[in-house]
């Protein structure tokens, strides 16, 4: 199975469409981004590994449906480079964060596939705009069962259709 290891707060900070508002407590800003990736994950077969920086108040460790996240003391770069170290050339494990030099470089030397927050967050989207527009040509009805794809419905088509 796929599993995307994020940095939490470089996620939060480099995507203009995550960042917080100013009126928005810490805590409903990460709570907003893992319900994003709850519903994403339930629709694929993705797990994502958040890490956050701790804080007084955060510590230790939070599992949801298809979202493990970790609060990491002194750093979270400090923890994500460990787990890299502990993972060289798994090919199923992504890093995200668009900090190049302590986390991407790290990550490539350990032949592992690495993509900062603003890419990994365009392909999410441009994903979950696919899906939305696959459900909408079906109708309520004929809703597509989770992780099905375009290539799925491509199949069908040439079996069914004249």
């Amino acid at each position: 199975m796929r599993r995307i290891l994020i940095d939490g707060y470089n996620l939060l900070h480099q995507v203009p469409e995550l960042n917080r508002r100013e009126s928005e407590a810490l805590e409903d800003w990460r709570k907003r981004l893992i319900g994003k990736l709850i519903a994403f994950s339930a629709s694929r077969k993705i797990d994502f590994h958040l890490v956050f920086d701790s804080s007084r108040i955060h510590h230790g460790r939070d599992t949801f449906p298809g979202v493990r996240v970790d609060y990491a003391s002194p750093s979270a770069d400090g923890y994500i480079r460990n787990i890299i170290s502990r993972n060289q050339g798994n090919h199923d494990l992504v890093i995200v964060s668009s900090d190049r030099k302590d986390i991407g470089l790290y990550a490539r030397s350990n032949q592992l596939e690495w993509m900062t927050s603003e890419q990994f967050w365009q392909q999410m989207t441009a994903s979950r705009i696919r899906q939305d527009e696959r459900r909408s040509d079906r109708g309520s009805e004929g809703a597509a069962p989770p992780g099905w794809t375009s290539e799925d419905d491509d199949w069908l088509r040439r079996e069914f259709e004249d």
